[in-house]
């Protein structure tokens, strides 16, 4: 099973730390031991020794990397994968003011500037372009979670200057074998890439953003974008459906470096905590992936003491951890159920998803505490593994007409065979299985024939006569029509006699035609051939004078004719009698 890619940003910053160090795949820092992360840089207990941290990523981005590096690098395989069916996840995560938004949103000063969600949807629609005999649907929705509650940034009503927000709330409950089902929002239909463009533009508009000491236009909620595609090949009764999510988390803060008050603190405090049962869910994924034990992580720390090598190890190891059994393994809970955005993050850690974590890192020297808790966060989350797969189900309603389709033809199979069984019988048995039919079967049969003669029946099979017994009473029937000249004189319930209308219609000249009776039966019952074909042969059999010998063929064979045939040539047949 893949586990979740992550990448390392690094923000561009004029008074970055001097000792700290990129690669291609791994950040190193040196910090002092015993260093106060929640206080001014310059306040330091007594300087014991160094620590020197390792962090291993799949890429790192220096801080002058563009846009589209990024894109190609973090977000380009698993768009690929999500248009060919996979869920797919990307989100931000790192402190305020690190560079999430821009990530993920990008900037509307420049074009080189946009994110990773405007290149992902011209990515989508671009290839989207080539797959002109596919069936296929894209939808947008976008939603915020703002203090623990669910809102959809994409409702008609606009956001105004009150505090409580308009929008409708979204609700989220736990589905079925642990799904997430998501009520009250909005899934607008995107015909194009101007649609999705302008749709994600209004969501960017209507979301909660605010001023604060550490970043002038702060994030306040975490945002969800989600696009949905399904896609289906003609002749094909399988629906690819699959979803991908562009997550912009808030920004963690220390409420003591940063000192806000009232409606911020308010709002920090919901942001720290669901970032913190995040977090809880990452580490009961992590041990869960690692057997229940406490395995290496994927970053790596020195000290300048022997005695102290494992300091960061132990901290950390306990912290929100969940209690082990008797054994010492731990239990296979995941509190996804915590808070709103781990349980909209349920298929995207250790669920049915490719998911790419881009952690945004700080380097200044008074962003250190919160930049080295970044890196942490981010080696527990490359140790998930998720089982994604591809997402196909079949179509109810292609799947219906299939079966539909498949029970006409075994029922006309089966009374072929039943036909063909009957042929083999005695006249006396015959007439005893012929007396099984009830007297509203035979006036059904009676009308049935009625109307195929007169053409509001085009087929007596798809009209339900497939029983062999129906069917040896509807050629009855239809004999005693044309034995006692029916056309002539009776009415056909519309007002007009059969002979009026058999005379209305025009009678093609039938001279020439060969009166050979020969190759009549080559054409099995059932095994319709085209029409001038069944024509030419009827019309054969009627010049020929030999009808009334093979009157029971004959009527069996005006089946595999239309009515309009039939009635074109009644009368030549009835001129021969």
């Amino acid at each position: 099973m893949p586990t979740i890619k992550t990448f390392a940003r690094i923000k561009p910053c004029k008074n970055a730390y001097d000792d700290f160090d990129v690669t291609k795949d791994r950040v190193y820092l040196r910090t002092a031991q015993n260093r106060d992360y929640n206080t001014s840089p310059t306040k330091t207990r007594a300087n014991t020794g160094t620590v020197n941290h390792e962090f291993k990523f799949d890429t790192v981005f220096s801080s002058s990397t563009v846009q589209e590096e990024v894109f190609e690098t973090a977000a380009k395989d698993i768009v690929d994968h999500f248009l060919t069916g996979y869920n797919a996840t990307i989100f931000a995560y790192g402190q305020t003011g690190s560079g999430k938004t821009f990530t993920v949103e990008g900037s509307a000063r420049r074009y080189e500037d946009r994110g990773l969600a405007p290149r992902a949807l011209s990515m989508i629609y671009k290839a989207l372009e080539s797959r002109q005999d596919e069936d296929i649907s894209v939808h947008i929705s976008y939603m915020e979670i703002y203090q623990e509650v669910g809102y959809d940034l994409l409702n008609p009503g606009a956001r105004t200057n009150s505090l409580v927000t308009p929008f409708p709330k979204v609700v989220v409950v736990e589905g079925p074998k642990g799904s997430c089902i998501v009520r009250n929002l909005s899934s607008h239909m995107a015909a194009n890439e101007e649609v999705a463009q302008n749709l994600l533009l209004q969501g960017q508009a209507n979301r909660k953003v605010g001023e604060t000491p550490m970043n002038q236009r702060s994030s306040r909620s975490h945002a969800v974008f989600t696009v949905t595609l399904s896609t289906k090949k003609p002749d094909s009764d399988i629906v690819v459906k699959s979803k991908l999510h562009l997550v912009d988390l808030a920004g963690s803060e220390r409420v003591a470096k940063t000192g806000v008050s009232g409606l911020q603190l308010t709002e920090a405090k919901y942001i720290n905590l669901s970032l913190h049962y995040l977090e809880g869910v990452i580490i009961a994924l992590q041990k869960e992936a690692q057997g229940g034990s406490q395995g290496p992580m994927r970053s790596h720390s020195s000290y300048g003491t022997p005695a102290n090598r494992n300091w960061v190890g132990s901290i950390y190891s306990g912290y929100g951890g969940r209690p082990s059994t008797s054994d010492g393994r731990y239990s296979t809970h995941v509190p996804y159920r915590n808070s709103l955005l781990t349980m909209m993050l349920r298929d995207s850690l250790g669920g049915n998803c490719l998911t790419v974590m881009i952690a945004t890192l700080s380097m200044e020297e008074e962003n250190l505490g919160e930049t080295i808790s970044t890196c942490r966060f981010a080696q527990r989350v490359a140790c998930i593994a998720n089982n994604a797969k591809k997402n196909e189900e079949i179509d109810d309603k292609s799947m219906i007409q299939r079966l539909r389709k498949r029970i006409a033809e075994l029922e006309a199979e089966v009374a072929n065979l039943k036909a063909l069984q009957y042929q083999s019988m005695d006249g006396e048995t015959l007439a005893a299985m012929m007396e099984k039919l009830t007297d509203e079967d035979k006036i059904t049969c009676s009308r049935l024939m009625q109307q195929y003669i007169v053409g509001k029946v085009k087929d007596p099979v798809t009209a339900g006569v497939t029983d062999p017994f129906k069917f040896r009473e509807c050629l009855r029937i239809l004999k005693e029509m044309i034995m006692k000249k029916y056309a002539g004189g009776q009415n056909n319930g519309t007002g007009v006699s059969l002979s009026e209308e058999v005379k209305s219609r025009p009678i093609s000249n039938t001279s020439g035609i060969s009166t050979a009776t020969s190759g009549f039966d080559e054409t099995m019952p059932g095994q319709a051939e085209k029409e001038p074909s069944n024509k030419i042969r009827f019309a054969g059999l009627v010049q020929s004078g030999e009808g009334s010998s093979q009157i029971a063929y004959l009527l069996f064979y005006c089946f595999t004719c239309t009515s309009e045939v039939i009635l074109e040539c009644i009368p030549k047949y009835l001129s021969k009698s």
